[in-house]
C-alpha cells in the first residue's frame, strides 16, 4: 500500500513539496520577528538618547542661568527638578498644584528666561525628536514608505515612558506655602501641595502627539534623501 501524502482533494503531493512548505512558512515567521526587532529597537534607543540628551542640555542650561542670575530669597524646586520640567513645558505641558494647572513661569526660573530671550532650547528640544526619528528611519532601512514612517514611529514609545515618569518622579513641595506671612490666630498653618507636570499633559503632548509628529519629519527627510541620491545615479 502507497504512504504517499495526498492533497485534501485526493491527489498525490510531489515529493519535497510538504516539507518545502513547513520550512517556508517557519522561515516568513523567523522573518518577520527579525524584522519586527530591526523596527522597532533602533527607534526606542534612538528616542530614550534624545530624551536623556534633551535633558541633560537642559539641565546644564539651568544650572548655569542659576549660577548667573540674582534670584535673591526666592522659593525655587531643586535645579534637576526644574530641568526635567523644562522639558515637558517645552512640548506643551502644565504644570499643576492640588490638581488645578497653575503659572509655570512661578517656579521655572531658567526656562522662563531662556524661552523669553533665546528659543535655541525649544530647538534644540524638537531637533532632537526630528532627529531620533531620523535616526530610528535610517538605520532601519526599510524599503518602503510606511515601514519607514514606522520604524521612526518607535521612538514615541521611549518618550511616552520618560515622559510619564519624569511627570511622576519630578515634584516639589514648597516649604512655606503662604510666602512666610502671618496665621490668623487659632488657624493652623495650611499644608503645602506639591508642584508637578499633570500627568495627561505629559503623556499626551511630550509622549505621544509631538514626538510622533516630529518623528515622522524625520521620516519624511529620510525618505526624502534616499529619492535625492536615487535621482542622482
Amino acid at each position: 500500500m502507497s504512504k504517499s501524502l495526498k492533497y485534501k482533494h485526493g491527489g498525490p503531493v510531489p515529493e519535497g513539496e510538504d516539507a518545502a512548505d513547513g520550512a517556508s512558512d517557519d522561515d516568513r515567521g523567523g522573518a518577520s520577528g527579525v524584522v519586527d526587532r530591526e523596527l522597532a529597537v533602533p527607534g526606542l534607543v534612538a528616542g530614550f538618547g534624545a530624551f536623556v540628551l534633551t535633558y541633560v542640555v537642559t539641565l546644564a542650561t539651568t544650572f548655569s542661568v542659576r549660577a548667573g542670575a540674582a534670584t535673591g530669597d526666592e522659593e525655587l524646586p531643586h535645579v534637576a527638578v526644574e530641568a526635567a520640567w523644562s522639558v515637558l513645558l517645552s512640548f506643551g505641558a502644565a504644570l499643576e498644584q492640588g490638581g488645578e494647572e497653575i503659572n509655570a513661569l512661578d517656579f521655572t526660573y531658567a526656562w522662563t528666561i531662556n524661552v523669553a530671550t533665546n528659543p535655541v532650547l525649544l530647538l534644540l528640544t524638537f531637533g532632537l525628536a526630528v532627529l531620533a526619528g531620523y535616526a530610528a528611519a535610517d538605520y532601519a532601512g526599510a524599503d518602503s514608505v510606511p515601514r519607514t514612517i514606522a520604524s521612526a514611529l518607535f521612538v514615541v514609545p521611549a518618550y511616552l515612558l520618560c515622559a510619564v515618569l519624569v511627570s511622576v518622579t519630578a515634584t516639589w513641595t514648597p516649604e512655606d506655602p503662604d510666602g512666610g506671612g502671618p496665621q490668623p490666630a487659632g488657624e493652623a498653618p495650611e499644608a503645602a501641595e506639591s508642584v508637578s507636570v499633570a500627568l495627561a499633559d505629559a503623556a499626551l503632548y511630550a509622549g505621544l502627539v509631538w514626538p510622533a509628529a516630529f518623528a515622522v519629519v524625520g521620516a519624511l527627510l529620510v525618505l526624502g534623501r534616499r529619492r535625492w541620491l536615487a535621482a542622482r545615479e
